[in-house]
């Protein structure tokens, strides 16, 4: 489990030094990203996902140009995306990896919730609290059958309205359109989740 844990910590590290030098970053207001599908099939979200674009300059054989970068990810290909455009459009990279670090949108957040909220398993705790629904961030773990390759898992944190201590942290995965862990535990590892699962 070392092991494992290191060689995430490696993979995190590595993709952290290739990110482009954001300090003369211009943010694009998040109004101008498009947003995800819903898939009318019941799939879940569909297509593709814009969840940053950001204005960037790089030195280029003793040059300095201005590019432009966009984070992302896709439905189709089950991975997350990154590109980099010249000032005038044209693509010079597009890149899908799992080394890529792209956050959520509000839309994925909001389909997270309303997953947690409307799981059966679940039903005691929302009918039991004023529930407050937190989280988005993402989770990935390649040992976990349900959030590893080809998944798109998101953390939903629940804290009760009237004392605000947290009640429940699931896992959602957007790509299968479920709840892949409806008691996540993170002290516990992927097989002993199963059971907590069923």
């Amino acid at each position: 489990m070392k092991s494992h844990n290191h060689l995430l910590l490696v993979t995190a590290l590595l993709a952290s030094a290739c990110q482009p030098d954001l300090s003369e970053v211009e943010t694009a207001s998040s109004p101008d990203l498009p947003s995800p599908m819903v898939n009318p099939s019941g799939r879940g979200l569909d297509g593709e996902v814009l969840i940053r674009r950001w204005n960037d300059v790089i030195k280029e054989n003793g040059e300095r140009r201005r590019v432009v970068y966009e984070v992302g990810y896709d439905y189709e290909k089950t991975l997350p995306f990154r590109r980099m455009f010249s000032a005038d459009g044209q693509m010079e990279l597009e890149e899908y990896s799992w080394g890529v670090d792209i956050g959520s949108t509000a839309e994925e957040t909001e389909k997270a919730f309303e997953l947690v909220k409307a799981d059966p398993r679940l039903a005691d705790i929302m009918a039991n609290h004023s529930v407050i629904m937190h989280g988005g961030f993402t989770y990935f773990d390649p040992g976990d059958p349900k959030c590893g390759l080809g998944s798109r898992c998101l953390h939903v944190f629940a804290t009760d309205n009237a004392d605000n201590n947290l009640i429940l942290q699931s896992i959602v995965n957007l790509v299968a359109n479920e709840v892949a862990h409806p008691y996540y535990d993170p002290t516990r590892n992927a097989e002993n989740r199963k059971i907590e699962d069923s």
